[in-house]
């Protein structure tokens, strides 16, 4: 019994040395306020500023961390492990690729009439940064939604489009990710599902959407990435 109560004691010491050590290390880090200085984006709020600057996780390079502005937007700062600020990226972070580089999703405006979602990529460790979504050249299925947009759009009528303040061009329709962007196992590619057309979007009441999947490869290097999309299913 004797033993068992000196084996107890040494785990509580252990056990108290470790956190005390943990609650030491975390003191040492200094603040997000500190790192970003006076040049700090003025929506973000003290209690946001004031915590720790986060480490990396175990064999990365780079921590980060965001605030949410509105539903539409955040704010998210790229740290390195030495606790330097890298990048301030006006988006929230949707995947990170074994190379480091960060898949973000892009602030918007919040009280535009239709959303369509942006995706960009930044390397910290090349400094570079990259929009991937939406393409820059339309794909066919993208064109075959655009047409059906139109031909809803000249229905309404442009009586309509005056009296709700809305944009009136086909190809600015809602398009929301579905889920998250899921990184193939290998590293090679990635994929996510977009979905064209929101019936429950008041403001540009379409009767009909459709879901794509859309592909991208290589990860690395940016330069070299390229997306497609691929309808899933329309109704």
């Amino acid at each position: 019994m004797y033993i068992c109560a000196v084996q107890k004691i040494l785990v509580l010491v252990l056990t108290a040395t470790a956190f005390w050590a943990a609650t030491a290390k975390a003191q040492d880090r200094p603040t997000i306020r500190d790192v970003l200085g006076p040049t700090h984006d003025s929506v973000v709020p003290d209690r946001f500023l004031d915590a720790r600057v986060p480490d990396p996780e175990a064999g990365r390079s780079f921590s980060h961390t965001s605030h949410h502005i509105n539903p539409s937007a955040e704010i998210t700062y790229v740290f390195s492990k030495d606790y330097k600020h890298v990048r301030t990226l006006h988006g929230w972070i949707r995947a990170t690729l074994p190379n480091e580089s960060l898949v973000y999703q892009r602030s918007q405006t919040h009280f535009s009439p239709t959303h369509a979602v942006e995706l960009s990529i930044f390397d910290p460790i090349g400094m570079a940064e990259r929009q991937i979504y939406p393409l820059r050249v339309a794909s066919e299925v993208r064109k075959n939604f655009v047409a059906r947009v139109a031909e809803a759009y000249a229905a309404r009528g442009e009586a309509w489009f005056r009296e709700h303040n809305h944009h009136m061009d086909p190809e600015q329709f809602d398009a929301t990710l579905l889920g998250g962007v899921m990184v193939a196992p290998d590293g090679g590619s990635m994929q996510f599902n977009v979905r064209f057309g929101d019936p429950g979007n008041g403001r540009d009441p379409l009767p009909f959407s459709e879901q794509v999947l859309v592909t991208c490869a290589p990860l690395a290097p940016l330069t070299r990435m390229a997306c497609r999309e691929s309808a899933v299913r329309a109704r």
